[in-house]
């Protein structure tokens, strides 16, 4: 009886993560969405190789490399390749990127992510630390916004699929001395590449793809070692970025 109903309750989560992977790509994919956050009516009418939707998506998954890197990986990851190929260029990014309003993040966040995010304090720690927030890619306001509200808004898509994981993990890990949690970094690692292909997969493979990511995630967890007195050398070290020097990978 318990295992008919941890599979229902494996099943409502499945779905309950597609249906919301499924809602943001109707809303990208909307010409009213495009048509509100493209700076100009012209822009964004060809048929190029980088179209709005996919530019949008590319932007949340958390840039943390060289421009040309990062979208020889994106593209890679979407069709499948062995060996990365130049489909766009960093130049046709960067001016592509020029023609997008910045809210356009703010939106799908505030649409039906808002009530999902970690508490505060956590929350803080995971999006400067982990998403890299202050590591941004361009010298514009208009680059710095985008960057910024994409990275909050992949922040909270990781912590979509991590939050299911922590309840089940709390039910079925009764028996051992400490609380478990899913490790945030590694889900923040494990996701990127992932959420490249369920936003351009259907709703089918998406749910696919997303149970073995949620069978990925139960088992990189992490012991909540509560009440700890034991004193720590915190050393203060100033962590900074530069446009001119960023990692290959």
């Amino acid at each position: 009886m318990i295992s008919q109903k941890a599979k229902l309750g494996r099943n409502l989560l499945l779905k309950i993560c597609a249906n919301i992977i499924d809602f943001i790509k109707s809303i990208v994919f909307s010409e009213d969405f495009r048509n509100r956050h493209r700076r100009l009516p012209q822009h964004f009418t060809r048929n190029r190789c980088l179209l709005f939707y996919s530019l949008v998506f590319f932007l949340i998954q958390s840039l943390r490399s060289a421009y040309q890197s990062e979208l020889d990986r994106f593209f890679k990851i979407l069709y499948a390749s062995n060996v990365a190929k130049r489909v766009v260029t960093k130049a046709a990014f960067t001016k592509a990127r020029m023609n997008l309003r910045f809210e356009a993040s703010i939106i799908i966040w505030a649409d039906f992510l808002y009530h999902l995010r970690w508490p505060v304090e956590e929350d803080y720690k995971a999006i400067k630390c982990r998403i890299d927030l202050e590591n941004f890619f361009g010298k514009s306001a208009l680059s710095v916004y985008q960057d910024f509200h994409a990275k909050v808004l992949m922040k909270n898509l990781d912590s979509l699929f991590a939050l299911p994981v922590n309840d089940t993990l709390t039910e079925t890990l009764t028996m051992r001395q400490h609380d478990y949690q899913v490790n945030f970094t590694q889900a923040v690692s494990t996701c990127r590449d992932i959420f490249i292909l369920l936003f351009h997969r259907s709703k089918r493979k998406a749910q696919t793809m997303i149970r073995a990511l949620l069978d990925l995630l139960k088992k990189t967890i992490e012991p909540i070692r509560s009440g700890r007195k034991c004193s720590r050398n915190h050393r203060v070290s100033s962590r900074k970025f530069y446009l001119a020097y960023k990692p290959c990978a």
